[in-house]
Parts: C-alpha cells; structure tokens; sequence
C-alpha cells in the first residue's frame, strides 16, 4: 500500500491543474489563433472545475466569448 502525504497530494493536483490549463490554452491557440495575456491569466488562474468546464466547452465553442459565458 501506497502512502502518500497531503503535500505529495497537493502537489499532484496542481500538476494536473497546470496541465489541464496547458492544453486549453493549446487548444484556444489552435481555434482561434494567439491568446490574450488576460486570457492566458484567466486559465492558468482558474480553478479545476472551471478548467473542465472549459475543456468540455471548447469543442462547441465558436469564439472565446462562448467559451468563457
């Protein structure tokens, strides 16, 4: 059994965080062209249910403003 410390705990979760902004930015990047560095803050600022709410959205999403209502 795996013993794992709410520090190592934290730490995975903002791993996952970070990489889950990543790869929304990659994808605004690939839609709709050059991010914003107030778009670019919004991401990497926003919390993890917001980041899947996003990621989910991006798909349907026809510009930023759709993505971010």
């Amino acid at each position: 059994m795996s013993y794992v410390t709410s520090w190592e705990q934290f730490a995975r979760e903002e791993g996952e965080q970070r990489g889950e902004a990543k790869a929304l930015l990659r994808q605004l990047q690939v839609k709709f062209g050059p991010t914003t560095p107030e778009i670019e803050l919004r991401v990497q600022t926003a919390e993890p249910a917001q980041l899947d709410v996003w990621l989910t959205r991006i798909l349907t999403a026809a510009t930023t403003e759709d993505l971010f209502r």
